[in-house]
């Protein structure tokens, strides 16, 4: 994760949703870790580059003000606060990543449901392809020797016997 890569990371959540392997060359990793191990300052400059990108855009907020207000809620209601708040946390992070599931399984069934269709589309395409080249080599034949065809024909019908 680069200041210049950050963006499209993000918007492929870091490898989690997107074109992941489609974008993938063979090597590339192995490739950017050795150019850090060899760079110090490359290395440091691109940690405070993370985490001040974690501070600005990453951080959990939307489960902090969840948890926040479930707690005010409690509170309000006159209920007595909770005895660990590490567990009212633990329980509304864990709804959190449960509604991240299923929307992650949900867009890998609608991929596998559009691949499957797509899949049966094109063995159509192909079968009627292969129904209009066996169609014209027939045509193609008549044209050449339409007698043939006949006799091959009148052949079949007859039990192979040559005679009329």
């Amino acid at each position: 994760v680069s200041e210049s890569t950050w963006t499209d990371i993000a918007a492929t959540n870091f490898g989690g949703i997107g074109s992941r392997f489609d974008e993938y060359s063979h090597g590339r990793l192995a490739a950017d870790i050795c150019a850090l191990v060899a760079d110090p300052s490359r290395r440091a400059a691109l940690g405070a580059f993370g985490a001040q990108l974690v501070d600005e855009h990453f951080r959990d907020q939307v489960s902090q003000q969840k948890l926040l207000s479930t707690l005010t809620d409690l509170v309000a209601r006159g209920r007595e606060p909770l005895a660990d708040v590490r567990v009212a946390y633990a329980e509304q992070r864990a709804r959190a990543l449960r509604l991240r599931e299923d929307a992650v399984l949900t867009y890998r069934r609608t991929t596998r449901t559009w691949q499957e269709r797509t899949a049966k589309h094109e063995a159509q395409v192909q079968r009627l392809n292969e129904a209009i080249a066996r169609r014209d080599a027939t045509l193609a034949a008549i044209k050449r020797n339409p007698m043939r065809l006949l006799v091959e024909k009148l052949r079949r019908s007859t039990g192979g016997a040559d005679s009329c």
